[in-house]
């Protein structure tokens, strides 16, 4: 069986992320999207479904990418897709060649690059309030982890952010060295535990 497919991976934090992951893709309306990273397929068939060009690249076969191969060496042309997302992916790699990376997904990306990583950082207090006629508000008080060997998902996982050897702004500067511009980062109150980018070139 495919481990992405299981009950135990997708729990309901997993599923209110994938929300996420569709609501940042389609707020910027690309017709052409490079996904990094199959994991359950949920993504690209929703993507799909709302006539998203997407083009599936994995290194792993049994998640039946269309391209197979290295995110350290993209086999595609620069600017060959609108956009570029990795959700989940960049964790399970050395931080080392966390930058390079990326900066392969800027390359092939004709603007915009959407990634998430896992937080390891702590919530002291989630609030969200709603206020008829008035938006919805979110609010964090976060602090950074204290314990530099525990993470949320040790199995296969390198670092995290948020951990103490891995501090938000070390992972903005390792991301601003491929040349994209943080447009914004956010942790959802529904599902503390992962942080998304929203990047452009």
């Amino acid at each position: 069986m495919n481990p992405y497919h299981t009950k135990e991976y997708n729990h309901r934090p997993r599923w209110v992320s994938y929300y996420y992951q569709f609501q940042s893709i389609f707020n910027l309306n690309p017709q052409s999207v490079l996904e990094v990273g199959v994991g359950s397929g949920i993504t690209t068939k929703m993507l799909r479904d709302n006539n998203v060009k997407v083009t599936t690249f994995d290194n792993n076969p049994k998640t039946h990418p269309d391209v197979l191969g290295d995110v350290l060496k993209l086999p595609f042309e620069d600017n060959h897709f609108d956009m570029a997302v990795g959700f989940e992916i960049f964790e399970h790699l050395e931080f080392s060649s966390f930058a390079t990376a990326l900066g392969e997904m800027r390359r092939v990306s004709r603007k915009n690059v959407i990634i998430s990583l896992p937080d390891h950082a702590k919530s002291l207090l989630r609030l969200t309030i709603k206020i008829p006629f008035l938006r919805e508000k979110s609010i964090q008080i976060r602090i950074g982890a204290v314990n530099n060997k525990k993470y949320w998902a040790p199995c296969g996982h390198c670092w995290e952010m948020g951990n103490i050897d891995f501090p938000y702004r070390k992972v903005a500067k390792e991301i601003e060295k491929t040349g994209l511009k943080i447009i914004a980062s956010f942790v959802p109150n529904d599902s503390a535990w992962t942080r998304y980018f929203i990047l452009e070139k």
